[in-house]
């Protein structure tokens, strides 16, 4: 496994820690990490460390558990405590967990050396025993709130409570993408009216205690293989330069190491997928137009991003521009109407074939962290056939309803759909040597 590979794997430094509660959010760009570590120019392990601290965190916590104005205001300086406390405490974690950090990277240089597996084991234990230090603060905070809420409001804390608990549940480094979303987060961004969110509640809820447990457990069996994986990758190393003749029973022997190390991960990241999948469904049943399309299109790109969405030829916006040309005939209206309720049938059977191809890879990838025979001769060459497959039914529908509209040629609707066809030919002669769909 290649140093970069096991960067990934350990994945990229997840510490937010910012403002406190009752601070302005910074006007632009993402939160500040915090505790910026010593300059360093040399390789290093990311640290992996989830703190539900964030811009807002008061706002959003007084609209959870529905607070009144002084409820708010108690709340409030439960909270900065609780922040202070947080940051107090993980600050003082930082230098040696910096440390831990850059000396298992430097035993990863010029190959994996004993120390590596040693730094990274410590350098687990302690972000675990952080985490469940800050996770104890969290609680207390949490226990003080419910002092000020009345009866009415005190079953909304427990969904309070498995929200920051999926919080420190760090899943940015999941190998299958649909693991790493989280349906209530996704879902908030939409402005919902009273009805649409008293509708999609008693659904979120029930998600959110079927998911919450799962996440929680992914985190700490993640920590425990990435110890366990270090050590592989140590051993691997070392039995690359053992004498040839033992190295086919080696080989063997660390190749179900690899993949005992790397299986409950693994089915736990599946677990999440499939429970997102189910409640996706679920959800996207109970909305209307057009917030079910565009949750399930939010969806979707952060699923399969990348992979079967978006679409690098989607022709919508053409579509929109040909059938705004000019008023159509009720007989014109209802053959464009069919004709597009037909391609988007078709569309959506390749995209599915594509949407159940790159989950099972990414879950067969996510215990494996290797490319296999299957990927090589059957994965790759069917997600390109399938690509090609989405972009000719594409090319079709703008053919078949710039027949029935007839944009004469000096119109933006004729230019709109010559643009679309040069766009179209080159992608598709480009796509011939690119390296779709990666891994």
């Amino acid at each position: 496994m290649s140093r970069m590979r096991w960067a990934n794997l350990l994945a990229i430094a997840m510490l937010v820690v910012t403002a406190r509660a009752g601070e302005p959010p910074a006007p632009t760009g993402p939160p500040a990490p915090l505790g910026e570590p010593p300059a360093h120019t040399g390789p290093s392990v990311p640290l992996r460390l989830t703190v539900p601290i964030e811009h807002g965190a008061l706002d959003d916590i007084a609209v959870r558990l529905q607070l009144a104005e002084p409820q708010r205001v108690l709340v409030s300086r439960m909270l900065d405590a609780y922040t202070t406390d947080a940051l107090t405490l993980i600050k003082a974690s930082m230098p040696e967990l910096t440390r831990l950090s850059q000396e298992a990277g430097a035993a990863m240089v010029p190959r994996y050396q004993q120390a590596h597996a040693d730094r990274v084991r410590e350098l687990e234990a302690k972000q675990t025993k952080l985490r469940d230090d800050v996770a104890r603060l969290d609680a207390n905070f949490l226990t003080h709130v419910e002092t000020v809420l009345s009866e009415e409001q005190k079953p909304l804390l427990e969904r309070l409570k498995l929200l920051r608990a999926r919080q420190r549940s760090n899943r940015e480094h999941c190998d299958v993408l649909s693991a790493k979303i989280d349906l209530t987060q996704l879902i908030k961004k939409y402005q919902l009216n009273d009805n649409m969110a008293e509708t999609l509640d008693p659904v979120l809820a029930k998600y959110e205690v079927e998911v919450t447990p799962v996440m929680v457990r992914f985190d700490d069996e993640y920590r425990r293989m990435c110890a366990e994986f270090a050590q592989v990758c140590v051993d691997e190393t070392a039995a690359s330069t053992s004498p040839q003749g033992d190295r086919q029973k080696t080989d063997l022997e660390l190749g179900q190491r690899r993949r005992n190390c790397l299986r409950e991960q693994a089915r736990l990241q599946s677990e999440i997928a499939r429970i997102n999948r189910a409640f996706v469904k679920a959800l996207a049943e109970a909305m209307p137009e057009p917030h079910f399309s565009r949750f399930v299109t939010e969806y979707k790109k952060k699923a399969y991003h990348d992979r079967v969405y978006p679409d690098a030829l989607d022709p919508s916006p053409v579509l929109q521009s040909l059938l705004k040309h000019r008023e159509l005939s009720a007989g014109e209206a209802q053959a464009a109407a069919k004709l597009e309720q037909n391609y988007e049938q078709q569309y959506a059977l390749v995209s599915s074939r594509m949407e159940e191809a790159f989950d099972g890879w990414r879950e067969e990838f996510a215990g494996t962290l290797a490319s296999t025979q299957d990927y090589q001769e059957s994965y790759i060459p069917r997600m390109r056939e399938w690509r090609l497959e989405r972009w000719t039914l594409d090319k079709k529908i703008i053919e078949q309803v710039a027949d029935i509209v007839e944009p004469p040629p000096d119109t933006a609707a004729a230019r709109i759909v010559e643009t679309y066809m040069r766009k179209h030919e080159k992608t598709v002669t480009n796509a011939e040597a690119d390296k779709y769909p990666g891994l």
